[in-house]
């Protein structure tokens, strides 16, 4: 039997579907629970490890495309969108199936058929999925500024918001995000980060590091046409500017 997990954070959309599935009555299906937001969603699909996931793609906080974005199983998808757009994206990026909302009953029956033919395959498509997730997260026809960013606390995920962190860096291939003193581990490259947060607030003044410029505090000149920004950090944390991105921070702050 396949596992799947229904995630919507619409309740009525949610119920919608368990009825559907009620009256298809397929024996080789069975839902083993439901989402309600993105953060939810998860942490129920690396635990319950679904087969396959119908997921909406329009949520607030972080949406569908951004949950497949920081999962560590990824099962295969069948995305869900009220808007024909997304739906054409989601079905050129290797995802299983689309349902358009409203959803009926033969929509749905296909997509099942579809989802159990290609789970007898496993493994066929779950890379080019997330890869292809990753590219969409970037590219300019989706691009909107990321508000809040999740991050693993123990066996916990918990969102925080980009506007309480004060900087990030790179060690190692691995993005850090830091909050006074706590350091979170974001899964975003730095070149991700740089193209979806609000250029008004962050400013790349490294190839390994991006500021918050709410909490620059000074800017002090430093050697070979370099600068060295202060934050108001409980570490009193000094950040340098490289000689080539200097310019542009004066043109920004216009100093």
């Amino acid at each position: 039997m396949f596992k799947t997990i229904i995630i919507d954070d619409e309740k009525l959309a949610r119920e919608k579907l368990k009825r559907l599935f009620k009256d298809l009555a397929d024996p080789a299906i069975s839902i083993c629970d439901e989402a309600k937001n993105g953060l939810e969603a998860i942490e129920k699909i690396e635990s319950h490890k679904p087969d396959f996931v119908i997921l909406d793609i329009e949520m607030p906080g972080l949406n569908g495309f951004e949950v497949i974005r920081h999962l560590k199983y990824v099962p295969s998808v069948i995305f869900s969108t009220a808007y024909d757009h997304y739906a054409i994206r989601a079905f050129e990026i290797h995802a299983v199936d689309y349902l358009l909302k409203p959803y009926d009953k033969p929509r749905l029956a296909n997509a099942l058929e579809r989802v159990k033919s290609i789970l007898k395959k496993p493994g066929e498509s779950v890379e080019n999925l997330k890869k292809a997730v990753i590219e969409i997260l970037q590219s300019q026809d989706n691009r909107s500024y990321i508000e809040r960013l999740p991050s693993r606390i123990g066996r916990k995920i918990k969102l925080f918001k980009v506007q309480d962190i004060k900087w990030f860096d790179s060690e190692h291939s691995i993005t850090f995000g830091y909050i006074d003193n706590q350091k979170i581990d974001v899964k975003y490259t730095l070149d991700e980060l740089e193209s979806r947060l609000n250029p008004k607030h962050f400013f790349r003044v490294h190839r390994s590091t991006i500021v918050n410029l709410d909490y620059v505090t000074e800017i002090i000149p430093w050697f070979s046409g370099k600068y060295k920004l202060l934050l108001n950090d409980k570490a009193g944390t000094e950040l340098i500017v490289s000689r080539n991105r200097a310019q542009e921070l004066k043109s920004l702050l216009k100093w």
